[in-house]
Formats: C-alpha cells, structure tokens, sequence
C-alpha cells in the first residue's frame, strides 16, 4: 500500500492551470516547474512531457493560454523536438 499513498501524495502537488481535453495539460509542481503535458500521436497515441524554460515561462505570463496553444500545437506536430 505506500506506493498508493506515494501516488496520491504526488497528484497532490500538481496545480493545473489550463487544460483542453484530448489536447493538452498545463501545471505547476510542488517544486515551481511549468510543465506542458501533450497528446500526440495520430494511430498511436501517446504523451510528451516538457518542462518550460524560465524564457518560456515569461511568455506565458505576458501571453496567456494563447502561448500555451500555440507551444503545445508545435509539440504535437513536431514532438522529436521535445523528446
């Protein structure tokens, strides 16, 4: 059982600040790190997480959720770029 209280206890310490279903999850972790998580993927699909740098973080303070589109539809169309 500790892992299940492990799970509970990191799922706690996300705050999502934007999410558009089957498209993007945007949060902040317990630690302060901006982290974009992407559905990609056409017949497969999977997920990329990315970690924003402090440049990007800045942009999307100045720009919103339209630079968080604009980041996570780049991610799902080029995702190597991210890996």
């Amino acid at each position: 059982m500790p892992l299940r209280s492990n799970f509970f206890q990191i799922i706690r310490t996300m705050k999502v600040l934007l999410q558009k279903d089957w498209k993007y999850t945007f949060f902040i972790n317990d630690v302060g790190a901006h982290v974009l998580t992407v559905i990609c993927g056409m017949i497969g699909i999977y997920e990329v997480e990315h970690k924003l740098t402090p440049e990007e973080v800045e942009k999307y303070k100045t720009e919103g959720e339209s630079f968080i589109d604009a980041l996570a539809s780049d991610i799902s169309f080029s995702p190597s770029k991210y890996l």
